[in-house]
Parts: C-alpha cells; structure tokens; sequence
C-alpha cells in the first residue's frame, strides 16, 4: 500500500478546532495546565479564570489540566459553546448543563434520570412518570445488542427517539433555558443532587472545567460574570473557566476578578530568533511533519507570519500546503506560503473599518481600552509576552499589507479616510 503523501499528511495533523493531543502537544516554558491545576487544588471553592486571544491554545491547556490532576482529582471539560446561546446563558444553565454531562457515571444514574424528567417539555404529571419509567428500562437495556437493535429500527421507522438532556440543549436551547429560569432554585438543587451523586461514585474531588466561555459578546460576558457573579461562589466544586479578552480591559473586571481566586493570562509566545519561543512553534511543526514538507528558510517565515499564536501558525503551513498540493508540488513553495497568507488574511477585509486602521496605525500606549479590546479580540493585533517578563501588543504580520493597502487608497482619496 503506497504511503499517503507528506504534504496530506500535514494538512491532516493540522485539523482546526479539536485540542492537540499527546502526539502533537508541545509544554510551554512553563506549564499553564499545572499551574490551572495547582490553582485550584487547595479548596472546594477555588475558582480559576482563563483568559487570552482566540487562536492562543487556551482550548489545548484546558485539554491537558487532565493529564496534570493527581489521582484523587477527576476534571471534566464541558464545551459550553457547544450547548448554549452565550449571550443568553446563565450560570444555572451552565450548572445543569454540567449536571447533564456528568450524570450517567455509576450510582449517580438516577439523580440524572430525575433531572431528565423534569427537562421534558411540560407535561401531565401521570405523562411525566411513563417517561420516567421508560427511561429507566432503557437505561437497564443500554449494553444489550437487542436493544441496539430495537433502537436502530425506532429510528428508521419511527421518527427519532426521546432525545437525551444534552440533545435537548442541542435541539432548542430557548426551551430549555426557559425552562430552567421557571424554577430556577428547583433546577439548581437537582443538579447538585446529581454532581453530589458523582462525588460519592466517584470518590474523588471534582474540576469542572467550563470552555468557551470565551466567545461570549462583552455585552454577554458583564451579564454572566459581573452581575450574576454571585452564583459563581455557590458552584459545589472546583472550576475553571474561560472568558473573552475583551472583559480584561472593562472597568468592571476588578471587580469581577473578586470572584476568582486565581487568573491566567495566555499570551502568544514570542519569536525571537533562537528564543523559547521560537524553539516551541518548531516543536509544534516538527511534530506534524513540517520538516519532510518544507524548507527551514519558509519554516523561519512561516513562524514570523504565525505570530506566535499556534492556530495560526499551523494555519499558514496547513493552509500553504493546501496552495503546494494543488500546484501538484511536493513541498511548500515561497510563492504557497505567500499566497497562503494572503488568502488568511482576507477575512479581516471585512472586519476592519476606517477607525480600526486608524488605531492600527496608533503606537499602542495611544490606544483607548476599547480600542485595544477590539483590536485583540478580530486578531488584528497580537498580545506577546515579552521574553524579559511584561506585555508586548503587536501588528498581526498578517494585517500589515492591509493596512498598506488601506493607505495607499486614503492617499488616493486625500487623506479623507472614512469621510
């Protein structure tokens, strides 16, 4: 059988949107998933919050807080975002969200099962106990072939079957969240009951580990963490939490960041010539193969166009070799990598405007927050941690030619710029 082609298999162990797993994971300097971890693991109530761009691996440090648990720990991941309408979740949705996903482990079963029950759309009390009861024989019935049987005909024949908590929340999360703000104290004890539940299976101390978080609108984010901040304290177990970069620059985080005992900033690494940096955007490529499909002059040139931030280094090779493959080459080219991240970088000629060329052009100490926020949060520009320790806020290398572009057509004009 002939082995599949160098440049395939790059684009392949580039896949976007799924954590890297042990074969591709690379640790930063220092480890940000034991240092969440170690944050957490004093007390029941410790809560810890994840911030950064989007692209900068907070998604793969969470993924790895599993691996940095002792054995008395169990951390769970719940992809909020997956689940729930962001802008109009609130901390019960995600408490019984999380319930739904914990719930089927051992004896907590039927916590879960009456937590479902009441999730269903409203109904007669005697409709309710059926369903009840049916859900508990096919609970019993799950692991037998003949059930897999009878389930697979239900759906060919008919219609779907009776969808479970999280389709529910899948489904139609509207219903779902008004359901949950009709009793919301009712809703709140049952999921407790069934997270009690997994404890005492368990045997163990729980991280719930809330992803996504960080999509939320700035509108969204000051609903969720600042004025329900206050049922983050009730939550019955160790969190971790992501929240968009944007609320790091709001007058009201500091107040917000009362509720946490403990707050990560995750940067994208610089890349300086032959610094730590540097040698981790090789890992990560080398690690996928990078090196059988490029040279290490376009490797040093794509690790400047990634800016440091992993997603989009991996996107401007993935990307590059996608432009190489179609060219019926064997390797990147210069002229694939170019057309590669001028092909990346055209998403944000529809997301700049006049004002945000205007602060691009700004020395970033003359930058107002909610410039900086906005800037941070399109990718436009790319917040490094300084390899002396501090902040650094640089041009996304792939917006500069925007932005040259953008003056030559202002200078056309007159100098009017949006006018």
């Amino acid at each position: 059988m002939p082995s599949p082609n160098p440049l395939t298999k790059f684009i392949a162990a580039c896949e976007p949107g799924t954590p890297a797993g042990s074969e591709y994971y690379v640790e930063r300097q220092q480890s940000r998933a034991e240092r969440l971890f170690q944050a957490v693991e004093p007390a029941e109530k410790m809560r810890a919050l994840l911030v950064g761009q989007t692209g900068v691996g907070k998604s793969t440090e969470l993924a790895r807080v599993v691996y940095a648990t002792r054995p008395d720990f169990q951390a769970f991941r719940i992809p909020v975002d997956e689940y729930l309408d962001l802008d109009l979740a609130t901390w019960h949705d995600i408490l019984v969200l999380s319930a739904c996903g914990l719930g089927t482990v051992g004896d907590s079963r039927s916590a879960h099962l009456e937590l479902a029950a009441a999730l269903q759309p409203r109904r007669r009390t005697e409709e309710k106990e059926v369903i009840k009861k049916q859900s508990q024989s096919a609970l019993k019935s799950l692991s037998s072939p003949e059930s897999v049987i009878e389930r697979t005909k239900t759906v060919v024949t008919g219609g779907p079957p009776e969808p479970t908590p999280l389709q529910r929340f899948r489904n139609d999360f509207r219903a779902v969240h008004e359901t949950i703000e009709s009793g919301r104290a009712q809703y709140w004890d049952l999921a407790l009951s069934v997270i009690a539940a997994v404890k005492k299976t368990l045997n163990k101390q729980l991280i719930l580990i809330l992803d996504g978080l960080e999509k939320m609108t700035l509108y969204g984010a000051r609903r969720l963490f600042g004025d329900e901040g206050q049922f983050l304290s009730k939550f019955p177990c160790r969190m971790i939490a992501t929240a968009p970069l944007a609320l790091t620059f709001d007058g009201s985080f500091g107040q917000i960041e009362e509720n946490f005992s403990y707050v990560e900033r995750l940067r994208a690494v610089s890349v300086d010539a032959e610094g730590a940096g540097e040698r981790f955007c090789r890992d990560l490529l080398q690690r996928r193969g990078a090196s059988e499909i490029c040279s290490e002059a376009l490797l040093t040139r794509a690790i400047g166009f990634g800016a440091g931030m992993p997603r989009q280094l991996l996107q401007v090779l993935s990307y590059a070799a996608k432009q190489a493959l179609g060219d019926g080459l064997e390797q990147i080219s210069e002229e694939a990598l170019l057309r590669a991240c001028r092909r990346l970088s055209e998403k944000w000629q529809y997301q700049l405007g006049p004002n945000d060329y205007a602060s691009l052009e700004k020395a970033d100490e003359d930058r107002e927050p909610a410039e900086r926020a906005r800037l941070l949060q399109l990718g436009a520009c790319v917040e490094h941690d300084r390899p002396e320790g501090g902040l650094q806020i640089d041009v996304n290398p792939l917006v500069e030619g925007l932005i040259q572009r953008w003056a030559a057509k202002d200078a056309a004009r007159g100098g009017r710029g949006g006018k």
